[in-house]
Parts: C-alpha cells; structure tokens; sequence
C-alpha cells in the first residue's frame, strides 16, 4: 500500500491512509488517473502543406483527484469531527506526499465532495477530494547533495542527474577571501551563469547561494542580482550524467542540492 499525507506550510502532516490508522480512510484511498496536457504553439504554413510547432512543449498544471471510504463507529459526532478536522487542513494545505517513495507536489484544494450511505446515518461516506497539482510533476522530498573544494581556474564537476527531467539546482558557495568572479554552467548544454561580486567573500559577506529552482541570487541574505551578467542566468541539471564547470577567481568551497523529478 502507498502511503499518502497532506502538508501545510508549517510542515504540519495530515496522514492520509496507513495501516496503522483507521481516519482518515486506512486502505480505501485511491489516486484518479494521471492525465498530462501538452501546450503547444502550432501555426499554419502560409503556402506550404501542413503546419510548424513554434518554440518548446510545455506540460500544463493537472487535476488529480482522491478517493476514500470513512466509517465511523455508532456516534454520528465521531464522523463530524473527523470530516471538520479534515476541513480545516485542507484549508492550509501545501503539498501531498507520497510518503512511501519520499515524493512531493505542491497542491491547491479545487474541492472536496462527502456522499453519505444511503440509510447509513451520516456514519458513513464516499469521498473525493479534487486537487490541482500545481507542478505537473513529482520530486524527491531528499535532495542529492554534492559538496566538493573549489580551486582557482577551471574545475568539473560530474553530476548524474537519474530522474525523469531536467532538475533546477541550489547551490551554495563559501569563502573566505574575494571571490571576484565566478562561473557556473553545464559543459553539455552550455547554459549557466556568470556572478561578478567583489563582495563575496569579504567582510562577513562568505555564503553566496544560487537557488535556480526560485530565480534568487543572495549574498548572506541579500538580493544580488545586479551581479548577474547578462545574458546569463538560472540554469538546469539535464537528465543523464553531464559536467558542471566552475571557474573561481578564489579557492572556495561549493555545495549543491538538486531534486529529482519525475511524471509519475
């Protein structure tokens, strides 16, 4: 049986389903079908036959609905509170957890349907609650972590990347000098950034964070993006094994977490 929960912003779970509880559902708990909308820019040739796809596909957010039984002893109070305290989490959901294979998707509630038994005196029910998976896919709720010393010049760094999709990384560099300069891309795709800081690493300023999953680049907690050269920016790991290339104008340390992703 894979086990589910809801979390809130405050990391606060909500089992879902687990052999060892009884609400809300124990083992009726089923996921809906996996549906994927592709989004595409498709345009007619002017004179030619057929059409031309503009751009790259893009997957849509998706609805994923969930399924369960709740039965409840002879008290009907018992199954009122249970579905009010069921109410009041969704309210502050975040994600749903597959606590089994330690996945996450952030989620919004659409809805939430109770169908009581026919005769059952609102001491039993059918459920579903209707989400919309706002990332399309699911990550690894651990990341993969890779800490590795920085020298001056060129350095690589292999990383494999064994999940479904391309994965943004968060990347933490350390120093204590002035680091200048530095250079961040993946050798295969050619895609990364350029920093130039003279404050990083001087004074106090020595943790230098890249989080290309947010689109922020801080410096002991303040905004750096005027840093950032143009032309260049927050990049991804590829799927597969690829090299990612450091140039430093200092010795420092790096330290790099990505999350695995994957459709289903």
């Amino acid at each position: 049986m894979t086990e589910y929960l809801l979390r809130d912003a405050d990391n606060n779970n909500l089992q879902l389903n687990s052999a060892v509880i009884s609400e809300p559902t124990k083992s009726s708990l089923t996921l809906g079908r996996d549906r994927f909308s592709f989004e595409n820019e498709i345009i007619e040739n002017s004179s030619l036959p057929g059409s031309v796809k503009l751009g790259k596909t893009r997957i849509r957010s998706r609805e994923m609905i969930v399924r369960f039984n709740r039965a409840v002893g002879e008290n009907p109070d018992t199954l009122r509170e249970s579905e009010n305290d069921l109410l009041e989490f969704l309210n502050k959901v975040v994600y749903l957890v597959d606590n089994t294979r330690n996945l996450i998707v952030p989620i919004a509630i659409k809805d939430y349907s109770i169908e009581y038994d026919v005769g059952g005196h609102q001491l039993s029910s059918d459920n579903e609650i209707l989400l919309e998976l706002l990332d399309p896919f699911w990550k690894a709720e651990t990341p993969d972590n890779i800490n590795q010393a920085i020298a001056i010049g060129t350095n690589d760094i292999i990383i494999t990347n064994s999940g479904f999709l391309a994965t943004p990384p968060i990347i933490t560099f350390t120093a204590s000098a002035a680091v200048t300069q530095l250079k961040v891309y993946v050798n295969e795709t050619k895609e990364g950034i350029q920093i130039d800081d003279s404050l990083f690493g001087t004074g106090g300023y020595d943790e230098l964070i890249i989080n290309c999953e947010l689109g922020t680049l801080e410096l002991e907690g303040f905004d750096r993006t005027e840093s950032i050269l143009p032309g260049t920016g927050y990049f991804t790991l590829p799927v597969g094994t690829n090299v990612l290339k450091i140039v430093s104008t200092e010795v420092c340390n790096i330290d790099i977490d990505f999350y695995k992703r994957y459709f289903i």
